[in-house]
């Protein structure tokens, strides 16, 4: 029974090499840091139990082999030793894998099925996804290992983010309606992440999670693939690094990424400031430098935003606490959100812009009411400078489709 033990505890130890091979074959490299970042989100999430038993197991293994060694008439605790060690080794080494693919979706049963189906495609890599742990019946301990749904919801987005950087390819499920699939969908349009996304359309080759948030796929360069294709892509990303369309690259040294909690003492405050009758950029940087704000939001004279949609530009902010080098958000025709810090950074090489509104109080003619509107065209035309600014001294800039508004009749 021992001998059983032991090869149990080579083969675990085989399969694990095997396992890590693979990965290196697809990332190239991975540093160390990288296993204890995924450790630490696995710890976050619900998985955090099977973290601890499987370093309670191997804990527990080492105790048991010294008590075998020291009296070698008790196989039971040789037998022990090995068993658990095979599975605090498995459990571990399976956490601080890093995503071959992340999987952004919804919580049905449908997921169960994705999971499944590109872990049996991309075997031995490994299928990383974040939804409810009640879509997981009867227990399945490989899939609640690869679950890394937090229990905490003001860190989930640090946990997405994160799992976003170190993923090989990301694939975004946009079957459903779901608010937060929108809103992964939306951090995935960032220049830096678009290039490792897949979209995954429904049966019909609809994707609703994007349409019902005013996301257009083709404005975009969107990849759309339903799941068949899908899973034939995932089977050749999976061969190695060289036919992945974008190879990921670790950094040497872990990026500095706290766990950030998205609550209300941590919110960037931010200046408003509409503009109607005119607008005056030199004015506008001095009101900021003066204000105690981290952000200056600059609306359109067309600004019409309902109350879901206010809520979805709010959580906007956080990126700029999540991403350090942000130096603006530019919802299409309707706001430009501006980190305070970049202006008073820039402010004397931005150019001046000013524009004078329509004051008569006569009715607008045909005519008029087809001229292009001076307040907005001034106010883009100074993002379009901060947009240059940014770019040529290594800030971001994120641009953003304006939210729907489906849930009020009457605009706040």
């Amino acid at each position: 029974m021992v001998w059983v033990a032991i090869f149990s505890f080579a083969f675990t130890v085989c399969f694990e090499v095997f396992r890590w091979r693979r990965t290196i074959r697809l990332f190239g490299n991975v540093p160390r840091w990288v296993p204890c970042a995924m450790l630490k989100f696995a710890r976050v999430g619900r998985s955090r139990a099977l973290i601890n038993v499987g370093a309670l197991s191997l804990v527990v293994s080492f105790i048991c082999l010294a008590f075998f060694i020291a009296d070698v008439r008790s196989r039971s605790f040789g037998i022990l030793a090995f068993l658990l060690a095979s599975t605090g080794l498995s459990i571990l080494s399976r956490s601080a894998q890093p995503p071959a693919v992340l999987l952004l979706t919804r919580s049905s049963p449908r997921t169960v099925e994705l999971i499944k189906r590109f872990g049996a495609t991309i075997f031995p890599l490994r299928v990383v996804a974040l939804v409810d742990y009640r879509v997981f019946l009867p227990f399945n301990a490989s899939i609640w290992i690869d679950n890394l749904r937090t229990s905490d919801s003001t860190v989930w987005k640090s946990v997405v983010i994160g799992l976003i950087d170190l993923a090989a390819v990301v694939v975004i499920d946009t079957s459903g309606e779901s608010r937060s699939v929108a809103e992964e969908a939306s951090l995935m349009l960032a220049p830096g992440r678009i290039r490792k996304a897949v979209f995954l359309t429904d049966n019909l080759g609809r994707y609703p999670a994007l349409s019902a948030n005013g996301i257009d796929p083709h404005a975009h360069a969107l990849r759309l693939l339903n799941v068949d294709d899908m899973v034939g892509e995932l089977a050749h990303y999976s061969l190695g690094r060289n036919y992945l369309r974008w190879p990921i690259e670790f950094p040497p040294n872990a990026p500095c990424n706290p766990m950030i909690k998205e609550d209300w003492a941590g919110l960037p405050s931010v200046l408003m400031v509409g503009h109607t009758s005119g607008f005056d950029s030199r004015w506008l940087i001095d009101a900021a430098l003066r204000s105690d704000k981290d952000l200056l939001a600059c609306s359109s004279p067309s600004f019409n935003v309902s109350r879901s949609g206010a809520e979805h530009l709010l959580s906007l902010n956080w990126e700029f606490v999540h991403d350090a080098q942000l130096a603006a958000i530019m919802i299409r025709d309707q706001e430009i959100v501006v980190r305070i810090a970049f202006l008073r950074e820039f402010a004397t090489r931005l150019p001046p812009v000013s524009a004078i509104g329509p004051r008569s109080h006569r009715p607008l003619t045909f005519e008029e009411l087809n001229q292009p509107d001076p307040v907005n065209a001034a106010l883009w035309e100074w993002a379009h400078a901060i947009e240059n600014i940014a770019k040529s001294h290594g800030w971001r800039i994120r641009y953003v489709m304006p939210p729907p508004n489906d849930e009020m009749k009457e605009p706040l």
